[in-house]
Protein backbone atom coordinates (compact mmCIF):
# COMPACT_ATOMS: atom_id res chain seq x y z
CA UNK A 1 0.00 0.00 0.00
CA UNK A 2 1.16 3.56 -0.32
CA UNK A 3 1.39 3.99 3.58
CA UNK A 4 4.12 1.89 3.40
CA UNK A 5 6.21 4.10 1.70
CA UNK A 6 5.56 6.82 3.92
CA UNK A 7 8.91 8.43 5.13
CA UNK A 8 9.73 8.83 8.97
CA UNK A 9 10.16 12.45 8.66
CA UNK A 10 6.33 13.23 7.59
CA UNK A 11 5.32 10.12 9.85
CA UNK A 12 6.69 12.53 12.81
CA UNK A 13 4.59 15.22 11.65
CA UNK A 14 1.39 13.17 11.54
CA UNK A 15 -1.36 13.77 14.01
CA UNK A 16 -1.49 11.38 17.12
CA UNK A 17 -4.36 9.29 15.85
CA UNK A 18 -3.38 8.61 12.79
CA UNK A 19 0.08 7.64 13.96
CA UNK A 20 -1.38 4.85 15.92
CA UNK A 21 -3.52 3.98 13.18
CA UNK A 22 -0.91 3.51 10.81
CA UNK A 23 1.65 1.66 13.70
CA UNK A 24 -1.45 -0.94 14.89
CA UNK A 25 -1.15 -1.46 11.15
CA UNK A 26 2.34 -2.59 10.94
CA UNK A 27 2.35 -4.33 13.71
CA UNK A 28 -0.45 -6.78 12.20
CA UNK A 29 1.35 -9.66 11.30
CA UNK A 30 -1.07 -11.19 9.01
CA UNK A 31 -0.08 -8.02 6.43
CA UNK A 32 3.76 -9.02 6.30
CA UNK A 33 4.85 -10.09 2.55
CA UNK A 34 8.18 -12.10 4.33
CA UNK A 35 9.03 -13.21 7.87
CA UNK A 36 12.61 -13.31 8.29
CA UNK A 37 13.46 -16.48 10.69
CA UNK A 38 17.40 -16.00 10.29
CA UNK A 39 20.31 -13.58 9.20
CA UNK A 40 23.97 -13.20 9.14
CA UNK A 41 25.69 -10.18 8.58
CA UNK A 42 29.32 -10.96 7.11
CA UNK A 43 32.01 -8.20 6.42
CA UNK A 44 31.40 -7.91 2.50
CA UNK A 45 27.80 -9.75 2.14
CA UNK A 46 24.34 -11.17 4.44
CA UNK A 47 22.55 -14.31 4.54
CA UNK A 48 19.10 -14.58 5.01
CA UNK A 49 16.75 -17.14 6.15
CA UNK A 50 13.03 -16.01 4.72
CA UNK A 51 9.26 -17.66 4.32
CA UNK A 52 7.24 -15.79 1.84
CA UNK A 53 3.69 -14.39 2.88
CA UNK A 54 2.66 -12.87 -0.25
CA UNK A 55 3.25 -13.90 -3.97
CA UNK A 56 6.38 -12.04 -5.13
CA UNK A 57 7.27 -11.38 -1.64
CA UNK A 58 11.06 -12.29 -1.44
CA UNK A 59 11.86 -10.60 -4.68
CA UNK A 60 10.41 -7.54 -3.77
CA UNK A 61 11.82 -7.43 -0.38
CA UNK A 62 15.35 -8.41 -1.56
CA UNK A 63 14.98 -5.40 -4.06
CA UNK A 64 14.03 -2.75 -1.53
CA UNK A 65 16.67 -3.86 0.43
CA UNK A 66 19.83 -3.69 -1.80
CA UNK A 67 18.07 -0.19 -3.05
CA UNK A 68 18.32 1.02 0.69
CA UNK A 69 21.61 -0.34 1.47
CA UNK A 70 23.05 1.80 -1.56
CA UNK A 71 21.51 4.69 -0.67
CA UNK A 72 22.63 4.58 2.72
CA UNK A 73 26.30 3.75 1.20
CA UNK A 74 25.78 6.75 -1.27
CA UNK A 75 25.02 9.20 1.65
CA UNK A 76 27.21 8.04 3.83
CA UNK A 77 30.47 8.63 1.09
CA UNK A 78 29.18 11.49 -0.66
CA UNK A 79 28.58 9.69 -3.98
CA UNK A 80 26.28 8.75 -6.46
CA UNK A 81 25.32 5.79 -8.59
CA UNK A 82 25.31 1.65 -8.25
CA UNK A 83 27.69 0.39 -5.78
CA UNK A 84 30.29 -1.76 -8.14
CA UNK A 85 32.45 -5.05 -6.01
CA UNK A 86 35.41 -5.68 -7.78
Amino acid sequence: SAESYLRYSKFKDLPEELKQNLVSKINDNKSFRISLLGFSLMPTHYHLILRQNQVNAVSFFISQLQNSITKYYNFKNGRKGPILMA
